[in-house]
This record gives C-alpha cells, structure tokens and sequence, in this order.
C-alpha cells in the first residue's frame, strides 16, 4: 500500500479481533486505534476527524452501531467508510443512513483483504463540523431574543458544571442513585444547547442502572460540558468576563 499511513477505528470490546486486524496489517501502513464504545468513538471523531475506516461492533454498549452512526451522519455530517463487525448471516446492514458491509467476527482472509480494499481506495475528508453546540432551539423558542439566549447560556454555565463536579462526586461515592438522578436534571441543559452526545449521556445514566462500570461515561458527560464550554467563551466572551 502506498502513499501516507492510513487510519482505521475500531470500536469494540472484542480485544482478540483487534489484535487480529492489527498483527495482519502492516503497522508501518496502518494504524488501529480501539474503543471500547460508540460514545466514544463519537467523541474521537469529533476531537481528531474522521479515520480512513470506521469499524462498529454491531450490539457496542451502550448506543450500539446504528445509533452511532444515525449520530455521527445526522450530528457531524459524517462520510467516512464504515463497517460494521457483526456475526450476522447477511452481508449488509440496512438503515436509514445507509446500507453497510457486514465485516464478519471471526476474521478470514475475505474479511482481511476488505479491510485493506477499503483503506487503500479510500480518502476522506477529515474536516468535521464539530461545533458541540447550536442556539437554533434557543432562537426559535424566543424569536430570536438576544438577551433571552444569554440569559440561557448563563443558566447553562453556572449550572450544568456545578451539577457535573457533584455527579463526579456522588459517582466516586458509590451514590448511583442521586448520580442517575442528577443527570435526568440536566438533560434539558444539553437539549436546548442541541448538544445530542451530552442529551445521550444523561439520557443513559437517567434510565439505565448506573454502577461501577459506568466512569466512562462519567468522563464523556464531563469532557462534553467543557467542550461547550470552550466553544461558547470563543463565541461569548462577553458571557465569561469575571466582573
């Protein structure tokens, strides 16, 4: 294979199969970077662009391969290669973004040499549209009222990161339920600032048991707050001057 090392993203928790890929391929061409959810392939996406091949473990926890990419097309204009790693009979996955190739766990050469198809003629386009926020809800929802949408932003920082520092708390307790409980208060925060990741999150941690296994999440939730955060102090300086 020719020309600059190429770039495929797992997301799996199957750590056999990405060993696989990654002792078949030739390092010096291809690089493989693991994750172990679709959230958080999401996030990757969003802070580095798109890989030269994307690979979604079907049933991935917690979103799962077609939510993520119903995200990542609908969120981020998405138009990466994908596959999807399944044990499924059919060779293709039909949505409603698309039809994708089944590539099948297991791995045999067919499967191999697919990979290597698809990465060799591939060349993406890695400018992503990453802006974690938009003001569209807030400025239909007040006709367009400036000092509506700043008092709202305002809610939003002195709110949601006083509520995220207390969730991390409670989660290092062992308080999973005051944690769940927490993250239902905020959802509406991430919601009228359309931030879908941080929506999903809350919406998880609100609705499914939250126990130990759930940091991750936990750090997602976080990074993403601050993401906002970042974007709205470049775009609202006037927001964040300490009087």
């Amino acid at each position: 294979m020719n020309g600059a090392l190429k770039h495929i993203l797992f997301a799996t928790t199957d750590l056999d199969a990405v060993t696989a890929l990654t002792n078949y391929l030739n390092a010096d061409e291809v690089t493989v970077t693991n994750i172990a959810s679709g959230m958080g392939a999401i996030q990757y996406i969003k802070q580095t662009g798109a890989a030269d091949l994307l690979i979604l473990e079907e049933h991935i926890k917690p979103l799962g391969a077609i939510q993520t990419i119903h995200y990542l097309k609908d969120n981020l204009n998405y138009t990466g290669e994908i596959l999807i790693f399944s044990d499924a009979d059919d060779t293709h996955i039909d949505t409603d973004d698309g039809s994708f190739q089944i590539l099948k766990t297991g791995f045999e050469k067919a499967d191999f040499d697919m990979v290597l198809q698809i990465i060799s003629e591939n060349k993406v386009d890695t400018k992503i549209d990453d802006k974690p926020y938009s003001l569209s809800y807030l400025s239909n929802l007040s006709d367009g009222d400036t000092d509506f949408i700043c008092e709202s932003l305002k809610i939003f920082n002195e709110s949601v990161g006083i509520r995220i520092h207390e969730i991390e708390n409670l989660f290092e307790a062992g308080s999973y339920k005051e944690v769940s409980n927490l993250a239902h208060n905020i959802k509406p925060s991430f919601e009228m600032l359309e931030n879908k990741l941080g929506s999903i999150i809350c919406d998880q941690l609100a609705h499914s048991e939250v126990d130990a296994t759930k940091a991750k999440q936990i750090e997602l939730l976080k990074n993403e707050y601050l993401k906002v955060q970042d974007s709205l102090k470049q775009d609202f300086p006037d927001l964040y001057k300490i009087v």
